[in-house]
């Protein structure tokens, strides 16, 4: 039998000794991994607290069928003990989208019951309330109303729920290193639909101080879209969080203080 030798050359070009970074080998930080466990819970969080969100999605207009990118301020307050929350925004105006100044939409709050799985939508203007059905907190649930009010379960529930995240790593987010928890469930134990919830903490290195003496470790960010939809951005409702602000027992009745 005849034998021949095979050679292979392999040029290398611009070799540089650089120590990459931790990112380089970690999964994405919004990916859940098939097979992975999920073996991490989230931090204990305060009974009661405080704190500003920013809400970002796409909502396709009725009237147009226009997608259009909403993005919502809002105040939100956190009761554990009586399972209640309480969220200040303004209503989307379909009629002057992005001015808004230009709208006579009022700042509305909304009340929601864990207990008793109910909402109360309240118009301080003109001095309604309707009760609505609660959004169920594991289904990544939004809708928008023809009124234009949002109605969703309070993000920060999640925290006081039994559910385990895989971690994904630090990562720099709006200029600081956080923590990346990923975790996927189906919408009922039966069903093959899956949501993707990403939450992102303050790396332990930052020490968060709004007042008193601080807190690490504080929620920065949650985010959930469709398992199967990972690449189309218009799917992900994203709530960006600032100003985190651990309650006294004293202050805490600013989440029943509706008048």
């Amino acid at each position: 039998m005849r034998q021949y030798s095979s050679w292979k050359t392999i040029d290398f070009m611009d070799f540089l000794e650089v120590e990459p970074g931790p990112s380089f080998f970690q999964p994405p930080r919004d990916m859940f991994c098939e097979g992975r466990v999920a073996i991490d819970s989230l931090p204990v969080l305060p009974d009661y607290y405080e704190y500003g969100s920013e809400l970002i999605f796409h909502h396709k207009s009725p009237s147009s069928d226009i997608v259009q990118k909403i993005i919502s301020p809002r105040k939100n307050w956190y009761d554990h003990g009586m399972r209640l929350a309480r969220v200040d925004y303004k209503p989307i105006d379909f009629g002057h989208h992005g001015n808004v100044f230009a709208g006579k939409n009022g700042v509305q709050t909304d009340i929601q019951d864990f207990v008793a799985g109910v909402a109360y939508q309240i118009d301080k203007t003109f001095g309604n309330c309707s009760i609505v059905p609660l959004k169920d907190d594991n289904a990544g649930d939004l809708e928008v109303g023809p009124d234009g009010r949002i109605q969703m379960s309070d993000p920060m529930h999640m925290f006081h729920m039994d559910q385990k995240f895989a971690y994904n790593g630090l990562y720099m987010d709006r200029g600081i290193n956080m923590g990346h928890f990923i975790a996927s469930t189906p919408v009922n134990e039966d069903d093959s639909f899956y949501w993707n919830t990403l939450v992102a903490l303050t790396a332990s290195q930052y020490l968060i101080q709004e007042d008193g003496s601080g807190e690490r470790l504080i929620p920065a960010k949650v985010v959930r879209y469709p398992k199967q939809d990972y690449n189309d951005l218009k799917q992900r409702v994203t709530t960006n969080i600032y100003g985190f602000l651990n309650l006294t027992s004293n202050s805490k009745v600013m989440i029943l203080h509706l008048f």
